[in-house]
Parts: structure tokens; C-alpha cells; sequence
């Protein structure tokens, strides 16, 4: 049976005092509450200076008073000989992707209000010779600029004038240059062929006709033996597209700048062949022709025993 019994204060204390005698501290590593160091107070408001918005030029006084006669006095004075400072093409070859001339005066030729006005080539004295397709404008009171609808045709040779009476010159401005020639950019095949009637394929960088190019190319074998121009024979554009599909589909206007080809005859076995774009080859783009050659070779395969 149990039985609940209030203990008095003094047994309390007695009790306590007995259990508290028996306690032991186990360990000893006591540390202090890591506190981390205090941070940096934030800096006091600074002096508050007070300048001019915009600020002036450090060569420039805040308060300079104006002399009108002083400035009636340097727009009397007359302006240095009118010149044309920079323009562009600056290359007498031009081996890139043309659409733009440029010419830069060193004096206004024209006032701001009149930079949107649809210039008037034929009255201003500047001239492009040959004429292409695109309009002149003026970028600026000091630039003019001539923007080709698509861009300068190759294989041409161009000549910018401006007249020194229109334009106020001491003489006459005059820039010659000369668009790139047509150029191979890829043949097929290359290596060794796998057939003795191979079709070969010539893509330029600009529009060629194809039956003036392919009489313009010669073909040798073996020890120099040249191969008739006869012997070759164009494809039709069905079989070309076919055959070199992803030549021709690489880039817009590809089909307008390759010759594609094959042989009458059967080549021979076990040969070298060297096909040969010499100088002189035309341009479906200009005038000027090639003034340089080029070459390339393939093999036919192995005879089999």
C-alpha cells in the first residue's frame, strides 16, 4: 500500500543538502559565448558640395561674358581650301564585299535641316562611273555617301570624280578601284574518282557564264597530253542541281556562279588528270577577266588485276 506523506522544511533541506554533496562535474571544458567582432560603424555624412550640372570643361571659366563682336569676327573670317579629308574604298583592288563609297569633306557642305533632302546627283558635280542602281545621301553636313541597292558588281572597274567647280575644289577629286575576278572557291571531285566518266563541278565567288568558262578551261593528262575542249560536256541544270545539291543550295545565288561537267569518253585508268583555269576567264558580273590562274587534280582508280 503506499502512502503520501508531506515532508517538512527541515527534512527538505536535509534532503537537498544530501544530493547536492553527491554531485560531481563531469567535465571541465567550459568556454565563454563566441561572440563575433563588432562591425565598422558606417561613416558620417560628408560635406555636401554643390557644382554645376553639366559640368564646365576644366579649361572653361563658370562665368565668361560673351563678345559679340569678337565672334562676328571669326565667322568673317574665311575658312581654310576645301578639301576632301578621308574617303572609302581607300584599295585600288577590292577583294570584299563592296556596297558602300564614301567621301569626307573638312568643311559643311550642307546645312543640318537639309540632311533628310533627296539629293541631287546630277547638279552636285560627284559622279560614279559606271552607273549601278542604289541612291547618293548625305550621312552628315561633312559626308556623303553612295549606297548600292544590292552591292558594286566584280569584275569591274570604277571611277569616282568630283568636280572642282560644284564642289569648290582646287581640283578635280578623282578615285579609280577595281572589284575582285572571278575566283574558284570549290571543285569537285578531288582525289581519287570511283568511274571513268566523273562529273566535275567549279563554283566561283560571282556570276560566271557557264559556256564561256567551261571553253575557257584546259584539261591535261599523263606526261602534259591536253585534253580538247570538245570532249567536254555541260549538265543540265536537273542533274547538276542533283549531283551537287548542297553546294549549290549553300548559299543564295549559287546557281548562277558554278559550271558543272563531265566527259564524253571514258578517262584512263591509273591517270592524273589536271584541270586548269588559265588567265583571262570572263565574268558574267564585268569586263575585266582573270589575272591569274588556277589549277587542280584528280586520279582515276587503280587498274585491277
Amino acid at each position: 500500500d503506499l502512502r503520501q506523506e508531506y515532508l517538512t522544511s527541515e527534512q527538505l533541506q536535509q534532503l537537498f543538502s544530501r544530493a547536492s554533496s553527491e554531485l560531481v562535474a563531469e567535465t571541465t571544458e567550459e568556454q565563454e559565448l563566441l561572440k563575433r567582432e563588432m562591425s565598422m560603424k558606417a561613416p558620417k555624412t560628408s560635406e555636401v558640395l554643390q557644382t554645376p550640372f553639366p559640368p564646365l570643361p576644366p579649361d572653361r571659366k563658370e562665368d565668361v561674358d560673351i563678345d559679340i563682336e569678337q565672334l562676328k569676327q571669326l565667322a568673317k573670317q574665311q575658312a581654310g581650301p576645301l578639301i576632301i579629308e578621308r574617303y572609302s574604298p581607300n584599295e585600288k583592288e577590292i577583294d570584299y564585299v563592296l556596297s558602300a563609297i564614301t567621301l569626307i569633306f573638312n568643311q559643311p557642305m550642307i546645312t543640318v535641316s537639309s540632311l533628310n533632302e533627296i539629293m541631287d546627283i546630277e547638279n552636285s558635280g560627284i559622279s560614279l562611273t559606271p552607273k549601278i542602281e542604289g541612291r547618293w545621301r548625305w550621312t552628315g553636313t561633312k559626308t556623303v555617301q553612295f549606297e548600292a541597292k544590292l552591292r558594286l558588281p566584280y569584275s569591274t572597274k570604277y571611277t569616282l570624280k568630283v568636280n572642282k567647280e560644284h564642289c569648290r575644289l582646287d581640283e578635280d577629286f578623282i578615285l579609280e578601284f577595281a572589284a575582285r575576278t572571278p575566283n574558284v572557291v570549290e571543285f569537285l571531285p578531288y582525289e581519287t574518282v570511283s568511274t571513268l566518266k566523273p562529273k566535275c563541278f567549279l563554283l566561283f565567288d560571282q556570276k560566271i557564264h557557264m559556256h564561256e568558262t567551261l571553253k575557257h578551261l584546259h584539261l591535261t593528262y599523263g606526261d602534259g597530253c591536253k585534253m580538247q575542249n570538245e570532249e567536254l560536256e555541260l549538265l543540265d541544270e536537273m542533274t547538276a542541281k542533283n549531283e551537287f545539291k548542297s553546294s549549290i543550295n549553300a548559299h543564295e545565288g549559287n546557281h548562277e556562279k558554278y559550271v558543272a561537267f563531265t566527259f564524253k569518253h571514258n578517262l584512263l585508268k591509273a591517270t592524273q588528270y589536271t584541270i586548269q583555269m588559265p588567265l583571262g576567264c570572263p565574268s558574267a558580273e564585268g569586263p575585266l577577266k582573270t589575272t591569274s590562274e588556277w589549277s587542280t587534280s584528280f586520279h582515276t582508280y587503280e587498274l585491277l588485276y
